[in-house]
């Protein structure tokens, strides 16, 4: 049975599957949300410590995303050391949509989960960010371009399958992240950075940094773009 937007579930995992545990500086609950399709995506969402409600981003990943990430996991432990909760998200694979379904299937898991977060007590629901990785870029800027909750969005690695002219109406403002040595990500960015309002673009140059310097530093940067635009949302709505 599909569930229509905006009255999606978001339920406690199992209690055997660990639903409950702690991380640094949060606590970190494991959720099922369901999407339109009747499918549940594991999401964990990390609530920091101190009293809330607290502006979250939502991570929209692509293919080798989801939780176990590293990236993933040193960004949501910068941002929750900054108040910001946290949703981390598997994604469901394409194995299980066909190849017409699968774009349009990722950006309504997306809205679900949106949907869901939107509804804790603890989350300011007026102070959303979006943080992605490779093709998860594609899914957040095509919600982002119909969906007034975004309030930001940061784009590491951007990998749209040459679908750069398609993207159109996204306004909020928008971080682009990429390393000097991925050639093919910094084309994107560059014929992207021009589409977008309010659009910035970072290029990491390693130099002679090594590659944990150079990782360390675009995690920096995607925190300070993501805290600063959340702090502006809130200073907005009051």
């Amino acid at each position: 049975m599909a569930h229509e937007q905006g009255a999606v579930p978001l339920r406690r995992a199992r209690q055997g599957a660990g639903a409950r545990r702690r991380t640094q500086g949060a606590r970190a609950l494991r959720v099922a949300i369901g999407n339109p399709l009747g499918r549940e995506l594991a999401a964990e969402l990390w609530r920091p410590d101190t009293p809330g409600p607290h502006p979250v981003v939502v991570f929209a990943d692509g293919w080798g995303g989801g939780q176990a990430s590293p990236d993933n996991l040193a960004l949501a432990r910068a941002l929750v050391s900054f108040r910001v909760a946290v949703c981390l998200v598997n994604p469901i694979g394409d194995g299980e949509r066909t190849r017409a379904e699968s774009a349009t299937g990722r950006v309504d898991d997306l809205r679900a989960v949106l949907g869901a977060v939107c509804r804790g007590d603890e989350v300011d629901g007026a102070r959303i960010g979006v943080a992605a990785a490779g093709v998860g870029a594609a899914i957040a800027l095509r919600l982002a371009a119909v969906d007034e909750r975004i309030g930001v969005l940061a784009l590491r690695s951007p990998n749209l399958a040459s679908g750069e002219a398609e993207v159109t109406g996204v306004s909020v403002p928008t971080l682009l992240v990429v390393d000097e040595r991925d050639e093919p990500s910094r084309t994107t960015a560059e014929i992207l950075l021009p589409r977008l309002t309010g659009g910035q673009l970072e290029v990491v140059r390693r130099g002679d940094h090594p590659f944990e310097d150079a990782e360390t530093l675009a995690t920096a940067l995607i925190v300070s773009w993501l805290k600063s635009h959340l702090a502006c949302a809130r200073e907005l709505r009051t």
